[in-house]
């Protein structure tokens, strides 16, 4: 079943679900370039719904691992690929996005 098209191209980004919703961050566009953004989407038995904009994340970011603890989404490491190639050691943590 697909749902409502990602607002933006993306490859890499981390995803992590949480109480019926699923929020994405970072990854990198059709430039190669590493992102800051976050989008959040509800989930139910119909599948998904549209994607909202969240709060940016504090760095441009990919493939950085994200999970989810009570109410809290964690990320931590990746890479930053803007404008060249950085490891990254941060480690965030914000909220999860609400469904309203």
């Amino acid at each position: 079943m697909e749902g409502p098209a990602y607002p933006l191209w993306v490859a890499n980004a981390a995803c992590a679900y949480n109480t019926g919703i699923v929020e994405c961050i970072g990854g990198e566009n059709a430039s190669g370039y590493s992102l800051n953004q976050t989008y959040y989407s509800s989930v139910n038995s119909s599948g998904l719904g549209n994607w909202r904009a969240g709060s940016d994340y504090p760095t441009a970011v990919s493939d950085q691992s994200c999970f989810t603890a009570k109410s809290e989404i964690f990320c931590v490491g990746g890479f930053d690929f803007s404008p060249g190639l950085s490891s990254l050691d941060d480690a965030y943590y914000s909220p999860f996005p609400s469904a309203g």
